[in-house]
């Protein structure tokens, strides 16, 4: 007879132990689940554009260059701005130009 609340004992102990590695094994799935998830929607949707250049007259004597940046370029990104083969700016710039 002592042997029965022995062996019940143990049996719910493994009981609890496998409802507990059950337990973490739901909870960490799931986890991984939402993460990969959260991934997904945190990408940008990003348009299949390239570098476009404007060139906008002022005056007679005056043209406003600017061009459209891609967002992987790095924020200190520099150009030069050559016109028949000449360059125009003595050094790059990185913000739009008015010749």
């Amino acid at each position: 007879m002592t042997n029965k609340p022995k062996n019940m004992y143990s049996e719910l102990k493994t009981q609890n132990k496998t409802r507990a590695n059950l337990f973490q094994k739901t909870a960490i799935l799931l986890l991984l689940l939402f993460g990969l998830s959260v991934q997904t929607y945190a990408q940008r949707t990003v348009e299949k554009l390239n570098r476009g250049l404007v060139a906008m007259r002022l005056n007679a004597s005056q043209v406003y260059v600017g061009w459209r940046m891609l967002g992987t370029d790095l924020t200190d990104t520099s150009y030069n701005l050559y016109c028949d083969e000449v360059k125009l700016a003595g050094s790059p710039f990185t913000t739009s130009y008015i010749l």
